[in-house]
């Protein structure tokens, strides 16, 4: 926790108690208010905003089907159940998000007509004084070559990113309706705004298939390696005759990759000052959780029967424990 004006916390419940002010101020559902004062200026007519995912299919006849990656390979599921209201819920084209980016880069202008305020633009772009954050009003400030002004959103089955190019007024807007939390969509965009700039070729990733490929690979290498280390359970103990403490490790260790799973939550929310449940966990990386939840199974069947195997032979007596052939 921090005083008020010194750091910055993303809190998503923030975007829901603004949305919900201007329904009280404006007299109407946010959505409609959104669509009079924003939306129909622009002539944004294929978007529209709903507040929970279950409105989304109704408000959007022909609203793409979400899908996420695992392994490189895109499955088709239905999006969770939630609230969007003031945080998300938009639901557009790349046609229309153009439009969008023109009106920013025109400081708040679109074919003649101020929709908002050039203050009210460079609010939104600007980060707070006085606190170490490139965040602003939902736009975050990157630097480097050239420097970019972006945001992006993120559901379990679809991805969206825009960005503004201020020194050539240039607008990107990247929509997918699949998600992966291993796809580099940060080094997608800033490829795509390498190229508009024309400030070199962007290098070449590893792109999702080859991802997937990699881990498919570390799954045969964990199911081997347990397979391997479970037929040599007899030359383990062997090994360790005599040496209790490291036949304790032995024991113990086969058991950290199931820690390590169930740690994970806690690990993503100390890194990235956000937390996420298990279900959102899961769909976001599930080939990275199948290859974790692979070696968990593994390591507890390993150190479950090298405990069997010197629980075994501590029945006969300790020194038919440490004996060595």
């Amino acid at each position: 926790m921090s005083e008020p004006g010194t750091a910055f916390h993303y809190f998503e419940p923030n975007y829901a108690v603004l949305a919900r002010l201007v329904a009280v101020v404006g007299g109407r559902p946010f959505p409609d208010y959104l669509r009079a004062h924003v939306l129909a200026p622009l002539g944004m007519i294929r978007t529209t905003s709903v507040v929970t995912t279950a409105q989304a299919p109704s408000a959007a006849r022909n609203l793409a089907r979400g899908h996420i990656l695992a392994f490189g390979v895109p499955i088709a599921r239905d999006e969770f159940d939630g609230s969007l209201g003031g945080s998300g819920g938009i639901i557009s084209t790349a046609r229309d998000m153009a439009t969008w980016l023109i009106l920013h880069n025109q400081r708040g202008t679109f074919q003649g007509r101020s929709v908002l305020s050039p203050r009210a633009i460079e609010l939104a772009h600007t980060p707070p004084p006085a606190i170490d954050t490139s965040y602003a009003m939902g736009w975050t400030r990157q630097p480097g070559s050239p420097p970019v002004i972006e945001h992006s959103g993120v559901l379990s089955t679809f991805y969206a990113q825009q960005a503004l190019l201020p020194a050539g007024r240039y607008g990107i807007v990247f929509l997918a309706n699949a998600y992966s939390g291993l796809i580099d969509f940060r080094g997608l965009l800033h490829g795509l705004t390498t190229l508009v700039a024309a400030d070199g070729a962007p290098s070449e990733g590893f792109g999702a298939r080859r991802i997937g490929i990699a881990l498919v690979g570390v799954a045969a290498l964990i199911v081997a390696v347990g397979a391997w280390r479970l037929r040599r359970l007899r030359g383990w103990r062997q090994q360790r005759a005599g040496r209790p403490w490291r036949a304790a490790l032995g024991v113990a260790g086969p058991f950290a990759p199931a820690a390590l799973t169930l740690l994970v939550p806690t690990l993503v929310a100390r890194f990235s000052g956000r937390v996420f449940s298990w279900p959102v966990l899961f769909l976001a990386l599930p080939d990275l959780f199948g290859c974790l939840g692979l070696a968990a199974a593994i390591g507890v069947a390993l150190g479950s029967a090298r405990a069997v195997t010197l629980m075994s032979h501590a029945r006969t007596g300790w020194p038919a424990l440490y004996e060595s052939d």
